[in-house]
């Protein structure tokens, strides 16, 4: 057991991205109807949001490779969102635990880490911002969204990392 590899589901990346298209263009729609300053204001925010949604959903289908997670002997690498770890190890000799989470009926797998603070350093800060917003609502600093996966489930990955974690 060297490596195991979660790939995308490329299928379910274009169904979100058609979403996408489609709440934008209800946005630029509303946009248009406005006919109060909190409308215009509303409409504003929600067509930034889906927009950078949107721009965030091709970049990934254009550019973002078919893996979305890696376990290896040494570590995991998480590419599931646009605020994961990304080409940064996460060795397992920093993870405290690992479990399935749940918010607002998205489901996920939360890591834990056992020094947070000296691992979060080497991310970008965006994503260690979000690491500790994560931790203070009760969260593990890294969460692995599995929406747009093609081989495994939540209580799958969450047993494979488990023995990847023991056996390191």
């Amino acid at each position: 057991m060297n490596q195991f590899i979660v790939y995308r589901h490329r299928s379910r990346e274009v169904t979100i991205l058609v979403l996408s298209l489609v709440m934008l263009l209800l946005c630029a729609r509303m946009l248009t109807m406005a006919d109060t300053i909190m409308m215009l204001i509303i409409a504003v925010i929600a067509l930034v949001f889906f927009g950078a949604c949107t721009v965030i959903i091709v970049k990934r289908l254009v550019t973002g490779g078919q893996q979305l997670i890696v376990l290896t002997t040494e570590g995991f690498y998480d590419y599931s969102t646009a605020t994961s770890t990304k080409k940064v190890l996460v060795p397992w000799r920093e993870v405290e635990k690992i479990e399935n989470a749940e918010m607002l009926g998205q489901h996920f797998v939360s890591v834990y880490l056992k020094d947070p603070e000296a691992f979060l350093t080497q991310l970008p800060m965006v994503v260690r911002k979000i690491a500790q917003v994560n931790a203070k609502m009760g969260y593990g600093e890294i969460n692995i969204n599995l929406q747009t996966t093609k081989n495994i489930n939540e209580d799958e990955l969450v047993a494979k990392m488990n023995t990847f974690l023991a056996a390191s």
